[in-house]
């Protein structure tokens, strides 16, 4: 192995993160969601990414309010067009 070399390990920072948002930690649970809403690691849950965005927001992650707001506003606005 290389020094400075760091393999990805994609399951362990899933679960790191999982743990960290689970308890309350709003960086972990903005990441988290950021994960979710793109579908990185994970296969795509938007329900999931917003859940996450408005944990991180009620802890006062103010990005975190602004995607939860947008994402709420969209699901609205694309409801009322179909």
């Amino acid at each position: 192995m290389k020094r400075g070399f760091v393999q990805k390990d994609n399951d362990s920072a899933l679960m790191y993160y999982r743990m960290s948002a689970d308890n309350g930690f709003e960086p972990a649970q903005f990441k988290l969601a950021r994960i979710y809403e793109l579908g990185q690691m994970v296969p795509k849950d938007l329900k999931e990414a917003l859940r996450l965005y408005e944990l991180a927001a009620t802890a006062g992650d103010t990005e975190a309010e602004f995607k939860a707001g947008l994402m709420n506003y969209l699901g609205r606005a694309l409801k009322k067009i179909t």
